[in-house]
């Protein structure tokens, strides 16, 4: 391999180095310095002369990194065997395992346009990973490409970037690259670009310090009074004015473009619509809706592949599109086969006037394309919409004749797709999105079809309510946002979802998960109790919180009924208040004998109060009062009360109005229906509806992933290598607070699932968990005078996208800590027990643990074995955990 790297011919001396030696002997030199400048010096040489080669040679260079410059595996397994003697030599092995090539790329990017080298390097190397050679090793290289990505990912956080608006008195060179670089809608001239610029329209970029004249993403912006349905009119629309901006509401994301090939598959994209979109709102607080005008990529071949019988997908012509295709002139009696070569024939002909005939059709395969068809991964298969997706849209619109260009012709057949981005309800949206499995879809007879998202939030699709005292509300569980008069409060619709969710968890709150009620928390949120007294800041301390409250009333009394007592809300306000009540009885002997035999009737003892939650204008809770409820909290709770029920009584005759208004349409024969396609294998139903002048699409998701035990695994992507080292740096800031005081839970999935080996349970979803450690956190306190948590040692392993941890439990017992000896530190450390464990932290794409297994240590039949009982045992049994019975997972002394 190394005879095959040759330099620049043209000036051996360069190539060779004044000392002589090959590039790979270079690089194998610059691994080994400990110097940084001797470093720094290698690290420049090899710039310069791998710049030198042509694509031949930085190939051959590229497999010798990545195969000889990799792990010393030698260096590894003795790190290892160090480290099985003694476990704080675990730093050896983490740096063994460390390639050599990191150290090399580490200190290119301290050079001069060193990160940028970094960045095409990357480049050339998912370029060779196209190819596929028998002289290449794709293991190896994918290992490169992967180390190459994670330290990328870092030095390109959000931290180190910087958002750019360009105008016209921007630098010539940077719009220059802008222009050439502008993939989905090519710049024609300055007079385009100056448009691009001008009033109503906005241009955003990336840049970096490292590379401060090179633009990494591009997203162009349209200020419009709608959201947008047609791209050549944004294109063309000349003589805008300012007047017309300000009255703007909604701003289109009309083209997104990444300029380096390095930075492929690091999420630069997101971090800028999200960035712009913030940036925009600031600008001008009218601009409430966000949404994209998007290409359909790979359509049309995709629908010529299906119809032809060569997609992986199935069957596209279904019962509906047959039933749709024969009220066409020509084709009533036709067979599915002669459908499809009329299908095919029409498609060739790139005419967009001939396709307007068949829209409707061609719009519901545009639907299915873009929900159906799926890639191995599990994601859609459409590029452009599994980014939007992935990021947190929902599909809102599909447009007929968005696009008549040749290439929209070519690659759409003239479709384009609006993605909205709700920004309060992005994360909720990405996380059904990326595990949801749309099972229904009601499809209507238009050209314009707006598509939304049912957020699988557990209560039912819809709720409306309006008040007659000019309080005008809809409530939607799919979290359809309208626009809000003052932006200083949150939306309407987000006070009524929090009333509607305390509603549906309150009764439920001393046994139920609350993941649906923690979906509102911001990650801050402040408590504060007025009644007890108790003051708590984050999610995971008002976690640890109601873990004990819960604890604490279901030791203290056998009977505990919470209760929904009322709430109200106001137009206007950024509160809800929710009145709260708990029924409870006194734990003594009378409570737990019958009553015939004491005589003596048990009353329950009710505590009451209010619990105001204070939001944001983003619509997350960020404070929380429980305080003593006033008179006047019931009498509002009442009238809001009977407002509701009021208005529910309205909109139901209103419902029942439609209802029977569309079937009598339908028996005269009217077209405008809407049908429910139920995708299945064993075909579709179709069922009429009320017609509506702006006909949806809705997606009828399946229960919630988690009702069948979690999201499956191969949906929630692999992690990386910065995700677990974050997860480690949790683990080695929160394991030693285990026995001390609140841990810390916000690297967890709300949806997580717990696996106890040592007390041989299960629990499904993060409020379960923080139950579970905090209820074994108080026994333990109870049951043992001096106990603590440490962890021995922490290991990521990218392979299975996981963090191991293995921890050490040191306590003693009352009756050791009788002896005096014991309240000296030292003494005490030096003699107490200790308990060894491991677990296991399973991390999604996203870097937060999906799952938690916690087991006993494997230990060698080396080890002394004693008779002391095992630490789970002495645990209170009222904690209900039943140990597994090992002989050789004893607690012992330490040696």
């Amino acid at each position: 391999m190394m005879k095959n790297v040759t330099g620049c011919m043209t000036n051996p001396k360069r190539f060779y180095g004044s000392q002589g030696g090959s590039l790979p002997e270079l690089c194998l030199r610059a691994a080994g310095h400990k110097s940084m400048d001797q470093l720094q010096n290698d690290s420049k040489e090899i710039v310069e002369r791998y710049k030198c080669l042509d694509k031949t040679k930085k190939k051959n260079f590229i497999s010798f990194l990545a195969s000889d410059c990799s792990v010393d595996h030698s260096l590894l397994k003795s790190a290892i065997s160090k480290y099985e003697r003694n476990s704080h030599a675990f730093t050896n092995v983490k740096n063994a395992a460390t390639p050599l090539y990191s150290k090399i790329f580490q200190s290119i990017g301290n050079l001069d346009s060193g990160v940028k080298f970094v960045c095409d390097f990357r480049g050339d190397v998912l370029e060779i990973l196209k190819t596929e050679s028998k002289d290449l090793d794709p293991l190896s290289l994918r290992r490169l490409e992967s180390s190459l990505r994670e330290l990328l990912t870092l030095w390109f956080c959000l931290s180190n970037l910087r958002l750019t608006r360009l105008t016209w008195e921007t630098p010539a060179d940077i719009l220059q690259k802008v222009a050439r670089e502008e993939a989905v809608h090519p710049v024609h001239g300055l007079l385009d670009m100056q448009r691009r610029l001008g009033p109503g329209r906005r241009c955003f970029i990336f840049l970096h310090p490292a590379m401060p004249r090179e633009p990494l993403v591009i997203v162009y912006v349209a200020l419009t009074e709608e959201i947008s349905s047609n791209v050549q009119k944004i294109m063309k629309e000349e003589d805008l004015s300012l007047e017309d901006e300000k009255r703007a509401n909604t701003a289109i994301y009309y083209s997104i473009t990444s300029t380096q090939a390095g930075l492929r598959g690091i999420d630069l994209g997101n971090l800028l619509i999200k960035k712009v979109a913030a940036e925009l709102m600031k600008e001008n607080p009218r601009i409430v809706n966000h949404s994209t005008l998007s290409p359909i990529p790979g359509f049309r071949s995709w629908l010529l592949r299906s119809l032809q019988g060569h997609s992986e997908f199935g069957e596209v012509l279904d019962e509906y599109a047959i039933s749709k295709l024969r009220s066409f002139p020509g084709l009533v009696n036709t067979t599915p086969s002669e459908m499809k070569q009329h299908l095919i024939s029409l498609i060739e002909t790139n005419d967009i006037s001939k396709y307007s005939k068949i829209e409707e059709i061609l719009t519901y395969f545009a639907a299915v394309y873009l929900t159906k068809a799926k890639s191995p991964n599990g994601f859609v298969l459409n590029p452009v919409a599994n980014f939007h997706l992935r990021n947190g849209a929902e599909i809102y619109r599909l447009n007929f004749g968005a696009d008549t260009s040749t290439r929209g012709i070519n690659q759409s057949l003239g479709l384009m797709a609006n993605y909205r981005y709700v920004m309060e309800n992005v994360m909720a949206t990405k996380r059904v999105l990326t595990s949801g499995i749309f099972e229904k879809l009601i499809f209507s007879n238009s050209t314009r079809i707006p598509i939304f998202l049912n957020q699988l939030d557990g209560f039912s699709s819809k709720v409306s309510y309006s008040f007659s005292n000019g309080f005008q509300r809809r409530l939607f569980a799919s979290g359809a946002v309208t626009s809000a008069k003052n932006n200083s409060f949150p939306t309407k619709e987000r006070l009524l979802t929090l009333d509607w969710t305390l509603e549906g968890i309150t009764p439920k709150f001393m046994k139920a998960p609350l993941s649906p009620l923690f979906e509102f928390f911001d990650p801050e949120v402040e408590f504060e109790d007025k009644i007890y007294g108790y003051k708590a800041k984050g999610i995971s301390e008002l976690g640890v919180h109601i873990t004990k409250v819960r604890t604490y009333f279901r030791y203290k009394s056998p009977y505990n009924r919470p209760n929904y007592n009322g709430a109200y809300l106001f137009e206007g306000d950024n509160f809800v208040v929710l009145l709260w009540g708990l029924e409870t009885l006194d734990s003594n002997i009378w409570t737990y004998l019958p009553s015939f035999i004491t005589g003596r009737k048990v009353k329950p003892r009710i505590i009451e109060g209010a619990m105001v939650f204070t939001l944001s204008p983003e619509g997350k809770v960020v404070k929380i009062l429980n305080r003593e409820i006033e008179e006047k909290d019931r009498k509002l709770a009442e009238e809001f009360l009977e407002l509701k029920k009021q208005q529910t009584e309205d909109f139901d005759k209103e419902d029942k109005k439609s209802a029977e208004k569309a079937l009598k349409d339908m028996m005269i024969g009217c077209r405008s229906f809407i049908y429910l396609v139920n995708w299945s294998r064993t075909g579709s139903t179709v069922l009429p509806g009320s017609t509506r002048s702006i006909t949806t699409m809705r997606y009828l998701s399946v229960d919630s992933p988690n009702s069948s035990g979690g999201v499956s695994e191969d949906k929630l992507g692999k992690p990386q290598m910065f995700h677990l080292e974050h997860i480690k740096k949790r683990l080695e800031f929160t394991v030693p607070r285990m026995f001390k005081t609140h841990m810390d839970y916000t690297f967890y999935r709300p949806d997580m699932v717990y696996e106890d080996r040592i007390f041989q349970q299960t629990k499904q979803g993060l409020p379960k968990f923080m139950h579970h450690l905090g209820t074994i956190s108080v026994f333990s306190q109870i049951s043992f005078p001096y106990i603590r948590m440490e962890p021995v040692a922490i290991s990521p392993f990218i392979e299975d996208g996981s963090v191991r941890l293995r921890w050490r439990v040191l306590y003693l017992t009352w009756i050791h800590a009788l002896n005096y000896k014991n309240f000296n530190a030292e003494h005490r450390e030096k003699n107490a027990k200790w308990y060894d464990g491991n677990a296991i932290f399973y991390a999604d794409g996203e870097g937060l643990v999906y799952k938690v297994i916690i087991d006993r240590m494997q230990l060698d039949d080396s080890f002394a074995k004693q008779g002391t009982k095992k630490l789970a045992e002495k645990i209170l049994p009222q904690a209900h955990f039943v140990p597994v019975e090992k002989e050789d997972l004893e607690g012992r002394k330490r040696n």
